[in-house]
Parts: structure tokens; C-alpha cells; sequence
């Protein structure tokens, strides 16, 4: 999880040095996606039991 978070802060640091809008707007998508794919595997994990989590409270951790 922390490899995951450190990728989208880089990417999210990337798109503030775009070079045009569609570049930053580009950026900032791959970080939704690499996010939201974050959220499945912890959803996932979760509902096999291998893990117990309060979802807020790694939501509050990566933000």
C-alpha cells in the first residue's frame, strides 16, 4: 500500500508540472485509476477476512 500511495503522489506531483492541460488532466486520471484500483484490492481484502480494517481510516492515512 505505501509503494501505491508514493506512485500517485508522484503522479499527482507530475501533473502540477504538465506541460498542457490535456497533459495534466492525463496525469491526474492514471492517479483516479491507480486509486481506485487501491481501494478494490483493500475492499477485497476486507470482505475475505484476510485483513479488518476500517475503511476511513486507511482513506484518512493516504490522503
Amino acid at each position: 500500500m505505501k509503494n501505491t500511495k508514493t506512485f500517485i503522489e508522484g503522479l499527482d506531483n507530475e501533473a502540477n508540472y504538465a506541460i498542457s492541460k490535456a497533459d495534466f488532466i492525463a496525469k491526474m486520471y492514471i492517479a483516479l485509476k491507480e486509486a481506485a484500483e487501491t481501494e478494490c484490492w483493500i475492499i477485497l481484502l476486507e470482505k475475505s477476512g484476510y485483513i479488518e480494517v476500517n475503511k476511513c481510516d486507511i482513506k484518512n492515512k493516504c490522503l
